[in-house]
């Protein structure tokens, strides 16, 4: 599935844009800005150009937005998910729930990390055909190991200083650089408040299995036939104060199974260490042998600390813009954290490809005009579990776009407000006004 509805420029535009962080955000946003025509730098810290991390969900609102890019989710190995199983923890027996996730196309995709970022590296950084290069802006050139120290923005540019010494300066900035944001540094310096975060009490362990080496178990046949593009959760259902779960599902052309365990947890630091696998067998011990035999087949396990994060109150300064974890980390229970990082991305090129690139400070305003609100509902609603929507209906009623008469109030009103939601289009309007 690859198509392309984005409009293009037919020269290369002069802005000169850097932008901080070669993850999600900053990629997505390095290839829509080479679509609409501009030349831009991507600088990243590490000394490669790989995504880390395991498997995500690219819900309908971020494939719609893929699409438009021209993103090729079979070269991405991408999954598509088509059900939702939930089993008993302790018994593997299937729960009568009736899940009201309602069927939005294109689609939800399971996708590895990797794949996805590898795949908008080459619309970012490849040399394609003589027509689309008429088209579009050159190749983005990545600069790696390549840390920031800091950034400034003055009245005429804005200059990014690395640590080697060296200043480089830009017309435009984008701080692409993740929950650590050496920009959002400089975006938020008056605005300390907005940094806060608050634990929510809980951590969440990741790992990857072959599928191969679950296929070779005789007891998980049964489980592995019916579930081929179902996304499974195992319930804790003695546990209702924290709901106690994993989810698992495959990616990585079905090669791999995802598994994410959430639990109560007052970690403050990611965890990668060899005793790890100990930990989570004992956090699981009374789940079903099938489950804690998944268990142990991991070879490789990580836990993360899961902070809330409030809405930042803004997101530009001068010539200067924030996107994806850098400006709106969440928790991942409405699975958005990289789908807003996409829309982000598809966003700021569409604006600034659609306005006078010497206006660049009216076109970041205009892109927070769009982007600010909704995020930040996601975001809100992110930090509560599936059914739970009403705890924070009066946090979301401070950020209802106008038109909108009351923010979602049940899981399928969750749903449709997440995955409904077109960003070329609403891009599109505000660029009609």
């Amino acid at each position: 599935m690859s198509t392309s509805s984005m409009s293009t420029s037919s020269k290369c535009r002069n802005l000169r844009i850097i932008i901080v962080g070669a993850g999600i955000a900053g990629v997505t946003a390095a290839a829509s800005l080479r679509q609409a025509g501009f030349s831009v730098q991507l600088l990243e810290k590490s000394a490669f150009a790989k995504e880390v991390g395991a498997a995500i969900n690219i819900t309908p609102n971020g494939a719609r937005a893929l699409q438009a890019l021209g993103f090729d989710f079979q070269r991405a190995l991408a999954y598509r998910v088509t059900g939702y199983e939930f089993l008993h923890g302790e018994t593997f027996e299937k729960l009568n729930i009736v899940h009201d996730t309602p069927r939005v196309e294109p689609g939800t995709w399971a996708v590895h990390r990797a794949d996805l970022h590898a795949e908008l590296m080459r619309l970012a950084c490849e040399s394609h055909d003589q027509t689309l290069e008429d088209e579009w802006g050159p190749p983005v050139e990545l600069r790696l190991a390549s840390r920031v120290r800091s950034v400034a923005s003055g009245h005429d540019c804005s200059t990014v200083t690395l640590e080697d010494g060296a200043t480089l300066i830009a017309d435009l900035i984008i701080g692409a650089d993740g929950g650590t944001s050496a920009v959002r540094d400089y975006v938020l310096k008056n605005c300390a408040k907005d940094l806060k975060q608050t634990h929510s009490g809980m951590a969440a362990f990741r790992y990857l299995i072959e599928m191969e080496k679950l296929k070779a178990d005789k007891d998980l046949a049964g489980w592995l036939g019916r579930t081929e593009g179902a996304v499974t959760l195992f319930a804790d259902m003695a546990e209702t104060t924290t709901e106690k779960h994993i989810i698992s599902y495959r990616c990585h052309g079905n090669e791999l199974q995802n598994f994410v365990g959430i639990h109560a947890s007052t970690t403050d630091f990611i965890e990668e260490h060899d005793g790890l696998k100990d930990v989570m067998m004992q956090e699981y011990s009374h789940f079903h042998p099938k489950i804690m035999n998944m268990i142990s087949m991991a070879s490789h396990l990580k836990r993360w600390p899961l902070y809330i994060h409030e809405p930042i109150s803004t997101w530009v300064r001068e010539g200067i813009v924030l996107i994806g974890d850098a400006v709106h980390p969440m928790l991942p229970f409405s699975a958005q954290g990289a789908n807003q990082a996409i829309e982000d991305g598809i966003a700021l090129g569409l604006v600034l490809g659609d306005n006078d690139e010497n206006d660049v400070r009216v076109s970041l305003l205009k892109f927070q005009e769009l982007r600010k609100n909704r995020v930040a509902r996601v975001q809100i609603l992110s930090s509560v579990r599936v059914g739970r929507e009403l705890e924070v209906q009066e946090k979301l009623s401070n950020y209802l776009d106008p038109g909108m008469e009351r923010p979602p109030m049940t899981n399928k009103e969750r749903c449709m407000h997440d995955w409904n939601y077109d960003i070329v289009r609403e891009t599109k309007k505000l660029s009609s006004f």
